[in-house]
């Protein structure tokens, strides 16, 4: 759309402080940001992809960084179904 849009992005990472001796029903976090440049000149491309594959017939084939095939896979194996 013609937008000019950044390179820095940043992560907010908050860990629990342990340091306590009770829990006390509290916990307390230290919050860091993390300043990081990115690259977007692969989300176009990326957007076309998923919008090919959401008009496909097809299903696409299990992978194994993918929750979903790992959750259907758990699932049939309880089931005691056999899943491809």
């Amino acid at each position: 759309m013609g937008f000019s849009v950044s390179k820095d992005s940043y992560f907010m990472v908050c860990n629990g402080i342990q340091e306590r001796d009770s829990f006390d029903k509290n916990i307390n976090f230290e919050v860091i940001l993390i300043k990081y440049e990115v690259s977007t000149e692969w989300i176009g491309q990326k957007v076309l992809e998923m919008k090919k594959t959401l008009d496909s017939d097809k299903i696409p084939a299990k992978t194994d960084s993918c929750q979903n095939c790992a959750y259907i896979e758990t699932a049939s194996h309880l089931l005691g179904e056999k899943v491809d």
